[in-house]
């Protein structure tokens, strides 16, 4: 060969080893999540931080991840483009722990998977793979999540394509509209289920099911790589920080109010953690509480793993259920995406008097909480004590016995009678310095508990009043009566009816049982016109209108607060007025 044909050789094959090396397994880069602003529904903020080689490689990202439509955001000097695709990576068994990519893709193929197993099944899978004996069908079930004793047997078989399930291919029409008299008839086909199960055949000929949470990983090249989804960053020239909201993690509140002798309580919060997302090593944990406004937490979006075009669009067009959308319409209707009117535009035509956002990120409405720094595993749930003081309190009797009436004269709410009768209750202060959100609260007397329930969101230094059980040792008695007929109360013509206005009278009597007196609360709500009462009501509270109700008679809260002596009998009567229809 002469010197030309060698330089010619050389550059050949210089040529080609960038190609050799692409075409094995690819380095991903570390993206860990550094922190989490959790929700109580189930979804969190997640913040990833990633830190490009000194070698320049390409970054891969794990794409097993699903950001809700229009959350994916990044934080770079530079403007960066991600593209998903699904690519061949350097895995490990104890290093992935998402679920792989569905079966049918290595269907037919001979691939190697990773089964996660509680730890004593491990050794009689391993001794099934190896044994020479008759064929036979293993079926295993998901580990318990967190289960600390799981442990990763590595099989090799062919994959078998995954069974259909009994749900044969529908069809089905829709409607899309486009303005208010014009629509296009859509058909669409809905393929029949597959089984979610991974059955790889074994070389003995034994079938091994294993459900998609078993499994740690998949590989159809060798046993140590795998294809799976990922992004592909381009632009990066420094760390920068990706952001979404998904699914996986959550945090629930508690309370707890220890009652004491002098008037004072210690009121304590604590907080759960569960963690179904990865492993959080030092990431900063923050607790969320509010009600934002988060339209498309339940869509994934389009870089979300497993997301098709059609399953999107599917999402889009459903109906949304949020508090601003009454008529559930859709984001695809013409009028959300082509409308100018600035309907939902709050500050279009008040001018400056908007209050100024702060630039540090805080909020009125939104509560974060840091929970510091935690480390926590996958499936793994952790209790952090988060907050203890004192705070006054005032014990009570609490009775609401007043009934509602629809315009009918018929009782609403009649199986409630639980409610009706007297509950001892406490009022106390919120002395924790930021909002209770709402939870269970557990009230404690001397170290007994004497009941549990629901505390509503209270603001610093607002007043909650909780129900705690029954008072067994006040008692009492409440009726309503309507003297003589309804057929005697004249008729009264409106709103293209007939109706009556009838009179309704309520008589309360409350006992004591007890060996001191104690403060009652009576606070009936009434459906009509309030008329007189033997005791002046200490105050009368409107519920709204009926116009804004939806209905004929208007409501009012009436209230009397009084003290009880022990073996003291108290009367109440009072009168109103209501509309029924003749």
């Amino acid at each position: 060969m002469n010197t030309k044909s060698r330089i010619c050789l050389a550059v050949f094959l210089n040529t080609l080893v960038p190609f050799a090396l692409a075409a094995g397994p690819a380095e991903l880069t570390p993206a860990p999540i550094v922190s989490l602003a959790l929700f109580k529904n189930g979804t969190a903020v997640v913040t990833r931080r990633i830190a490009p080689s000194a070698e320049g490689k390409p970054i891969l990202l794990d794409g097993r991840v699903a950001p809700a439509h229009g959350t994916f955001w990044t934080d770079s000097p530079a403007p960066l483009s991600f593209m998903s695709a699904h690519r061949l990576v350097s895995v490990s068994a104890g290093s992935v722990d998402e679920r792989p990519t569905r079966a049918e893709a290595y269907a037919g193929r001979e691939a190697t998977a990773w089964v996660r197993v509680p730890g004593d099944l491990a050794p009689a899978l391993e001794a099934l793979a190896a044994e020479s004996g008759p064929a036979s069908t293993f079926t295993l079930s998901a580990p318990p999540a967190g289960d600390a004793a799981v442990r990763t047997v590595r099989l090799r078989g062919t994959v078998l394509p995954p069974k259909k399930s009994e749900r044969p291919e529908s069809r089905r029409e829709s409607f899309a509209w486009y303005g208010f008299w014009n629509y296009e008839r859509v058909e669409r086909t809905t393929p029949g289920e597959r089984d979610g199960d991974f059955t790889l055949r074994l070389s003995n000929g034994t079938l091994v099911r294993v459900p998609e949470a078993a499994l740690a990983a998949v590989s159809a090249e060798g046993g140590d790589s795998a294809e799976i989804p990922v992004f592909e960053v381009t632009g990066a020239t420094g760390p920068f920080d990706m952001q979404y909201l998904a699914r996986g993690a959550a945090w629930a509140p508690s309370y707890r109010l220890a009652l004491g002798r002098d008037g004072s309580a210690r009121l304590d919060m604590a907080a759960e953690l569960r963690n179904e997302m990865e492993d959080l090593d030092g990431a900063e944990v923050f607790l969320v509480s509010g009600f934002p406004n988060v339209e498309a937490a339940e869509i994934p979006g389009l870089l979300a793993t497993g997301n098709t075009v059609a399953r999107f669009l599917d999402m889009l067009a459903a109906p949304r259920a949020s508090h601003r959308a009454r008529s559930r319409s859709s984001w695809t209707s013409q009028a959300a995406w082509t409308s100018n009117c600035a309907q939902f535009d709050l500050g279009a035509d008040v001018g400056g008097s908007l209050p100024q956002i702060p630039s540090d990120g805080s909020s009125a409405d939104i509560h974060y909480r840091s929970a510091g720094r935690v480390t926590l595993a996958r499936g793994a749930t952790l209790r952090l004590p988060l907050a203890s003081a004192e705070t006054p309190i005032a014990r009570f009797v609490d009775w609401d016995p007043g009934y509602d009436y629809d315009e009918w004269g018929r009782r609403i709410g009649d199986g409630l009678e639980d409610e009706r009768v007297p509950w001892d209750a406490v009022k106390f202060r919120n002395s924790l310095g930021s909002p209770i959100t709402t939870g269970p609260i557990s009230v404690f007397d001397g170290g007994r508990l004497n009941g549990q329930t629901t505390v509503r969101w209270t603001n610093p230094g607002q007043e909650a009043t909780i129900r705690v059980t029954k008072a067994l040792t006040v008692q009492g008695a409440f009726e309503e009566t309507i003297p003589g007929r309804v057929e005697d109360y004249p008729e009264v013509h409106m709103l293209n009816s007939s109706w009556r206005r009838v009179v309704i009278e309520a008589k309360l009597t409350a006992v004591s049982h007890r060996d001191e007196s104690v403060e009652v609360l009576v606070h009936p709500t009434i459906t009509g016109e309030f008329q007189d009462a033997s005791e002046e009501p200490a105050s009368k509270r409107n519920l709204g209108s009926p116009h804004e109700r939806g209905a004929v008679n208007p409501k009012q809260e009436l209230r009397w607060e009084f003290n009880l002596a022990p073996g003291e009998t108290k009367t109440l009567t009072w009168r109103y007025t209501t509309l029924i229809h003749a």
